[in-house]
């Protein structure tokens, strides 16, 4: 009787030890934006209801910095908000904002999840938030070819590498505060707008 409940008792560690591995690989395509990252996003971007022509470009946005189609005008769950008095522009409920934000960021999740996926990695939920988050400020181009994003999140670079890098990446244009913000939220997991001090 001893030897059986050993026996089984051997049999379930050895099926318990397998299980978190395979629960990692089958989360590690599938991390979703966690809420404590959309809060950061949301203060990092400071809402505006009206849509606004980014500095230098063509580019129109609204809301917490999702982008505006060429019309100006943004499609959100329910409908289309339009100002018509107001030369084309168009406001926003912060309700409304969220709602385009979150869609935004599904698309950002497969992106970063496909990046994981298809270079090996397995990131923990701060990792997969933080490059939520710098893709959505810089775009995805980041993920593919060789650039010194890609490659230092691939080979696990050191905090200031991987600070040079995306600040690099941003060709000086980008806000050093949020990269900052970025990479503290990456390395040690801390969710916080403020700039770290080291």
């Amino acid at each position: 009787m001893k030897k059986r409940i050993v026996c089984v008792l051997l049999t379930l560690i050895m099926l318990v030890s397998l299980v978190p591995v395979t629960a990692l690989t089958a989360s590690a395509a599938s991390l979703k934006t966690s809420e404590a990252a959309i809060t950061i996003m949301k203060k990092l971007a400071i809402f505006k209801k009206d849509c606004y022509q980014v500095s230098g470009t063509n580019e129109f946005r609204i809301g917490y910095g999702t982008v505006c189609s060429e019309e100006h005008k943004t499609e959100y769950e329910g409908g289309t908000v339009k100002d018509s008095s107001d030369a084309g522009k168009h406001h926003v409920t912060q309700a409304q904002a969220d709602q385009a934000l979150r869609k935004v960021v599904l698309s950002l999740d497969e992106q970063v999840n496909s990046f994981a996926s298809s270079n090996g990695l397995t990131l923990s939920q701060c990792q997969h938030d933080a490059l939520v988050l710098f893709t959505f400020d810089e775009g995805n181009a980041w993920m593919s070819g060789s650039g010194v994003v890609r490659s230092a999140i691939i080979s696990n670079a050191s905090t200031n590498d991987l600070l040079k890098a995306m600040s690099d990446w941003a060709g000086g244009s980008g806000d050093f505060r949020r990269r900052m913000i970025v990479v503290n939220m990456y390395k040690n997991g801390i969710y916080s707008d403020v700039t770290p001090s080291s």
